[in-house]
């Protein structure tokens, strides 16, 4: 729930101004929040417990519930992943062990009428999605049809264009080869130009890692070919792959046609900027979210599980989303 600017007006004048210092002029500002949502896998004996797999389920989603109520949900909490394995791992002598993977979300009611400028704050860098988007939205959104605006187009995504890199982040050995006498050369070739990289090798002759020297710029696509040295008429085999960067991605909206292709509706919504986690979405113009609230959803992958709250910032685990917590449990066969 959020004030209405009347509403903060008539807080100010009423209630803060009478008793504030005259040279302070009081803004009142709106909380932020970043939910979390959560992946818990938890394998469990049979043998040590009479639930059945759906109360354990039930068990594990109010233990969740019940710590972030206490941890979370305020100004200044921090998220650790540390804090909830453990709270699960004591609601049963059964849970053997279990794993929790995050998502970060960011909620909001786009403006129907007017193109707006959004920017989602999520708390954490963003990681990017290589070969496919790492961002998606939920639920669809209609836009008029720019080719005839009396049409309208439903079931409008956002995701991001995971080909808009720009830089090398690292080579990956996936081969290390064999019988390598002296370190071999390391070649990137590309679309862009300036990156270069250095072999290490193993006493035994195989690579052990490829370096990156020199990231270069203007990179969508590259590959590492690895020459052996001159005079080096044994080692064969390496085999790396190059993996690009870039601080800022590009968004993009899509929907699927009456035939169910994919298609491309804007190539260019919006910005991720990876290192301040900070989502931009410019002039967003929908004209309707295909939801009874008219909230839209996006959610991004972390590059940490610590996700922590500053300023008008809250950290939260929504306690009304049905997808906010999603409980795998396996029993160990014995």
């Amino acid at each position: 729930y959020t004030l209405t600017a009347t509403q903060k007006q008539k807080l100010i004048t009423d209630v803060i101004k009478p008793v504030s210092v005259l040279t302070v002029e009081p803004t009142l500002i709106d909380p932020d929040y970043t939910y979390i949502q959560l992946t818990v896998n938890v394998l469990y004996d049979t043998k040590k417990t009479n639930l059945t797999s759906q109360e354990l389920q039930n068990n594990i989603k109010t233990a969740i519930n019940n710590l972030a109520s206490t941890k979370l949900n305020t100004f200044n909490s921090t998220f650790s992943i540390t804090d909830f394995s453990n709270a699960i791992a004591v609601v049963s002598p059964s849970i053997i062990t279990n794993e929790i993977s995050i998502r970060i979300q960011k909620k909001f009611y786009p403006v129907l009428t007017v193109p707006t400028t959004y920017q989602l704050y999520y708390g954490a860098p963003i990681q990017r999605g290589l070969f496919q988007s790492g961002v998606t939205s939920s639920p669809s959104v209609k836009f008029r049809d720019p080719a005839n605006l009396t049409n309208t187009i439903s079931g409008v995504y956002i995701e991001e264009v995971p080909s808009s890199t720009g830089s090398l982040q690292s080579v990956s050995v996936i081969n290390p080869g064999f019988s390598y006498q002296e370190t071999p050369t390391v070649t990137i070739v590309g679309d862009g130009s300036g990156a270069t990289a250095q072999a290490v090798i193993n006493t035994n002759g195989t690579l052990s890692a490829i370096n990156v020297l020199t990231a270069g710029n203007n990179y969508t696509s590259a590959i590492a070919t690895i020459t052996p040295a001159s005079g080096d008429t044994t080692g064969q085999g390496g085999v790396a792959v190059v993996n690009l960067q870039t601080n800022i991605g590009t968004l993009r909206t899509y929907y699927f046609d009456t035939q169910n292709v994919k298609t491309i509706f804007n190539s260019n919504v919006g910005t991720i900027d990876y290192n301040n986690g900070l989502i931009t979405l410019n002039a967003f113009n929908p004209i309707n979210v295909d939801n009874t609230y008219g909230q839209l959803t996006i959610t991004a992958n972390p590059t940490t599980t610590i996700i922590s709250s500053s300023f008008n910032r809250i950290v939260t685990i929504d306690p009304f989303d049905p997808t906010a917590i999603t409980v795998n449990v396996t029993a160990k066969n014995s």
